[in-house]
């Protein structure tokens, strides 16, 4: 195996490595501050003016779509930086659905 090729697998397994654990570190406390976030939003929706209602429940939709995409988007990348990798294709989560009912207003 060439020096290059061998640096380059390396390299990629240290990135896998890092991601995951960049995952598994950030995942409680993205769902905690997620936790905190929504029963506020929530009771913002119920006491706010109805156009206040509708920015709150746009960014309340836009949040939990955000946290369900961030992991994939993440393996994505790193798919294109390491092709093949048995990891990245094994570990890749499935979106969650949103917990909000209501479509986002236009």
């Amino acid at each position: 195996m060439k020096r290059n090729e061998r640096i380059t697998r390396d390299l990629g397994g240290t990135v896998v490595t890092g991601v995951e654990s960049a995952k598994v570190w950030a995942s409680p406390r993205v769902e905690a501050a997620r936790n905190w976030a929504v029963p506020r939003i929530e009771k913002g929706i119920d006491t706010a003016s109805p156009r206040i209602q509708e920015g709150i429940q746009k960014a309340a939709h836009e949040l939990s779509l955000g946290v369900a995409t961030v992991t994939p988007k993440i393996q994505e990348e790193l798919e294109k930086i390491l092709p093949g990798s048995p990891r990245s294709s094994t570990t890749r989560p499935r979106a969650s659905r949103s917990r909000w009912t209501r479509p986002p207003p236009h």
